[in-house]
C-alpha cells in the first residue's frame, strides 16, 4: 500500500480479508489464462496475468469502504467522483482503467462466489478478460453486524 495520507485509512486489513483479496486475483488470473466468452461483449482469448498494484488496491479498498460507510452502490460517489478520478487520487497514473463492484448481504462471500458473479456478467467479464489491463487492485469492506459486504476491482494500465 502506498505510504501516503490518502491511503492511510485502508493501509491495513485483517489478514483474512487480505487473503480473500489475493484469492480474487488468483481466480481472475485463472480465467485470463484460459480465455472466455463474455456473451454480448465478445470472446476473449488467453491473456497475461494481472499484477496486484498497491495504488489500485488503495483506490479499490477506499471505494468499498466508502460505499459501505455511506450506504450506496455505484461507480460514482454521491459527491460525483468517478472511478477514474478516484484511481488518479490514489496516485495511479493510467492510460486505461476499468472497475467492477459488487455487494452482498448475509455472510461475507467467498472469493469464488464474488469472481463467479462477476464472470457471469458480460460487462464485468469483459473487464476481467481485457488484455488492455496489466494491473489490478482488489478491495473488500465487510460489515458483519449489518450483513453488508462490498468488493471493488480496479483495473489499470499505467502510462
Amino acid at each position: 500500500m502506498p505510504n501516503t495520507t490518502h491511503c492511510a485509512s485502508v493501509a491495513y486489513q485483517d489478514a483474512s480479508v487480505n487473503a480473500v483479496e489475493d484469492e480474487i486475483l488468483s481466480r481472475v488470473n485463472g480465467y485470463r489464462a484460459s480465455g472466455r466468452s463474455c456473451g454480448s461483449r465478445g470472446n476473449f482469448g488467453k491473456t497475461h496475468a494481472l499484477k496486484m498494484n498497491a495504488k489500485l488496491r488503495c483506490a479499490a479498498r477506499k471505494h468499498s469502504a466508502d460505499m459501505q460507510k455511506r450506504n450506496y452502490f455505484s461507480h460514482t460517489t454521491p459527491a460525483g467522483t468517478t472511478f477514474s478520478k478516484r484511481i488518479s487520487n490514489a496516485g495511479y497514473a493510467w492510460s486505461s482503467v476499468g472497475e467492477n463492484i459488487l455487494w452482498s448481504g448475509g455472510a461475507p462471500p467467498s472469493a469464488k462466489t464474488m469472481v463467479d458473479a462477476w464472470i457471469k456478467s458480460d460487462g464485468h467479464c469483459a473487464n476481467i478478460m481485457s488484455s488492455k489491463f496489466t494491473e489490478i487492485g482488489v478491495g473488500i469492506s465487510n460489515q458483519p453486524s449489518a450483513a453488508k459486504h462490498y468488493a471493488t476491482q480496479d483495473f489499470g494500465k499505467p502510462q
